[in-house]
């Protein structure tokens, strides 16, 4: 069966991924997975959407609404195939996952069914129907306490079943592409923050608190990590939908400047016009085992992706806290 608009095969060979067919998106209802669907949107390309929700739509607004969602648990093998074989992916961007980066075991359960066996389903799928561009969206957790910055050829160092999950479909999809000529490419994104974050992330925490002028708790903050503004990072995740020879790579996206969290926490408040006597630096303790430095080298990021970031942190955190304020929160 081919796929109805598909172009003509010297024009196959010689289009980017992105423009050759249908994109189908996994996790498009996560955070960067919605600021992924709206880059796609922004680009005119108008994606599948794999899972149980459809995107935020406080994040892609109106023009998501009529995307087509094909509704399917990832640990669902049928279910799974039956969605790839109806959209024929040309490129298939999958952030679909189980997300919590707490170390006890008890997370173990749901990282195998939903992480481990959901991609091994998804890859089933794609490997079946064929597709152009397989990009696997793992994560800077990889890495674990390894010595910064973080970079591609390091050795993983799993710090939780998350992490651990992650690195195996890191090196499965290399598998794949090492001894079948599997398209894919695995990226490793680095902390985000933006407009639509969960409530209970780091920023929109800092964010709540500056705006409603109330006292916010926090460790001492001496820990760095980098933080990127997640509608800079998904142009950095759709550059690998179409960016030629990234076949088998692992990719950190990121901007790779290491700032302290108190610092982060500062700049909020300022930002907010909020008194920084309310940070209550060290009112909590830091979590048992918690890396101290945290950021990437961005090297084969800037050379493989053409990706560097277009919104510094003062000006990304400027445009969430207008986005938090413009909603009421802390009001």
């Amino acid at each position: 069966m081919s796929r109805p608009s598909s172009p003509t095969a010297p024009e196959r060979l010689s289009a980017p991924p992105l423009s050759r067919g249908p994109v189908l998106v996994t996790g498009a209802s996560g955070f960067l997975g919605a600021h992924l669907v709206a880059a796609l949107l922004g680009r005119g390309i108008e994606p599948h959407l794999l899972g149980r929700r459809p995107a935020d739509a406080a994040i892609v607004g109106p023009r998501g609404a009529g995307l087509p969602l094909h509704r399917a648990d990832l640990a669902d093998a049928e279910a799974v195939a039956a969605a790839v074989r109806a959209v024929r992916p040309e490129v298939v961007f999958h952030l679909g996952a189980y997300t919590s980066v707490d170390r006890a075991w008890s997370h173990q359960g749901a990282v195998l069914r939903d992480n481990v066996l959901g991609t091994s389903h998804l890859l089933d799928a794609c490997l079946e129907v064929g597709v152009g561009r397989f990009v696997n969206v793992g994560t800077c957790e990889e890495y674990g306490d390894r010595p910064v910055p973080f970079a591609e050829d390091d050795a993983p160092e799993p710090v939780s079943p998350y992490s651990a999950g992650k690195a195996y479909t890191t090196l499965l999809c290399r598998m794949l592409a090492r001894t079948q000529g599997f398209p894919a490419v695995c990226l490793r994104p680095f902390l985000s923050y933006g407009p639509g974050q969960a409530p209970t992330r780091f920023v929109p925490q800092a964010i709540a608190a500056a705006l409603a002028r109330r006292p916010f708790p926090m460790t001492t903050g001496e820990q760095t990590r980098e933080w990127n503004y997640a509608p800079d990072l998904a142009q950095g995740i759709l550059a690998a939908g179409e960016r030629p020879g990234l076949e088998g790579e692992v990719v950190n996206v990121a901007c790779g400047e290491e700032v302290p969290v108190i610092d982060l926490a500062r700049r909020i408040f300022q930002i907010a016009g909020a008194p920084l006597d309310l940070i209550r630096a060290g009112a909590l303790p830091h979590r048992p085992g918690e890396t101290p430095r945290f950021f990437a080298d961005t090297r084969k990021c800037r050379e493989m992706l053409g990706y560097s970031p277009s919104v510094g942190i003062g000006e990304g955190l400027l445009r969430t806290v207008t986005w938090y304020r413009d909603r009421g929160v802390g009001s």
